[in-house]
């Protein structure tokens, strides 16, 4: 029980890219989001992530997971 409720209560950043789905968990707020560009911020810093054909597959309170292709 105790690491079912640690995994529930985890508020660490997790970012994961695997063959062209961008997965990230525990951001504060979205910044930008278009097809060419996705913007995160966090308590300490901003990520922004460049590239092309983006398309939102899940977008759930501080998660998201998209595909497509990363440029920069």
């Amino acid at each position: 029980m105790h690491t079912i409720r640690s995994y529930l209560n985890d508020d660490k950043f997790k970012f994961n890219i695997t063959n062209k789905n961008i997965y990230i968990d525990n951001y504060n707020k979205i910044e930008n989001l278009t097809d060419t560009n996705v913007t995160l911020k966090f308590n300490d810093f901003i990520i922004a992530i460049e590239g092309k054909d983006f398309i939102i597959k899940k977008l759930i309170d501080k998660e998201i997971l998209f595909t497509g292709e990363i440029t920069n």
